[in-house]
């Protein structure tokens, strides 16, 4: 027998003790509650699929359960918006790691809150809907892989009226630079600040990278998506929100 066809087989066992825990243990009820549902058999039967999937593992299926944009939370946040695109990276986004901590997940390890439910101590999120898409996978939080480069563009911000972006230089500095529409992003641009902060804010699929720039009564913050009351117009990335000197407080969305 191959070894890799050993590994799978331990994962399977593993995904079969846990099931069988999740359909035994009477706190489920109580955590799909703080969840927001009360669909026992539901959870159970999309808990089975998804146990399944990770231990074969099985890129289409996986697709299949997962919500888009999927959010992938690794040295910084990407999404991933239909199923062909998961499916080519789903060895990066469902690694080994991950595969077995959610496979060893029970029902008293499971985190339930508003935002959907947690396995591998929030590794991978679960969220809860309406509709044909009761549950589904809704981020997936991997440990930062080491040797970012030491210079990388963070994030980019095309909104109405201006165009900008985020980067780190090779010293680690952060900058932001953006330029006003139709002024040609080869020249010079508009406005230029260094240095800045990162944070990330938000827990569990919430988790998302804010960036800030500036002090005083000139500031810039520029902000992935994360969870938001109201849903966001259809293609955007962010927001970007700039206080100038004599002008009101702009937001634009960022697409």
């Amino acid at each position: 027998m191959r070894f890799w066809q050993i590994i799978g087989l331990a994962l399977v066992s593993v995904s079969i003790g846990a099931n069988t825990s999740l359909a035994q243990d009477g706190a489920l009820g109580a955590c799909l509650a703080r969840a927001g549902t009360t669909d026992e058999a539901a959870f159970v039967a999309f808990d089975h699929e998804l146990r399944s999937a990770l231990a074969a593992p099985d890129p289409a299926i996986l697709a299949l359960l997962a919500a888009y944009p999927l959010r992938v939370n690794q040295n910084g946040t990407t999404s991933i918006h239909d199923a062909r695109t998961l499916s080519e990276r789903a060895t990066r986004v469902f690694p080994p790691a991950l595969r077995t901590k959610v496979l060893a997940t029970a029902t008293k390890d499971l985190v339930c809150t508003s935002n959907g439910i947690g396995y591998g101590s929030g590794a991978l999120w679960v969220g809860v809907a309406d509709g044909p898409l009761r549950f589904a996978i809704q981020a997936v939080n991997l440990d930062d892989a080491p040797g970012e480069p030491a210079e990388s563009v963070l994030f980019v911000c095309r909104a109405d009226g201006l165009r900008a972006l985020v980067d780190r230089g090779a010293s680690g500095t952060l900058r932001y630079r953006a330029w006003t529409r139709p002024r040609p992003a080869t020249e010079r641009p508009d406005v230029e600040l260094t240095p800045g902060q990162e944070d990330m804010e938000g827990t569990g699929p919430c988790v998302h990278r804010v960036w800030r720039f500036g002090s005083g009564r000139r500031r810039v913050e520029v902000r992935e998506l994360g969870c938001l009351e109201s849903a966001p117009p259809a293609g955007s990335l962010g927001l970007l929100a700039v206080e100038t000197p004599g002008a009101k407080r702009a937001r634009l969305w960022c697409y």
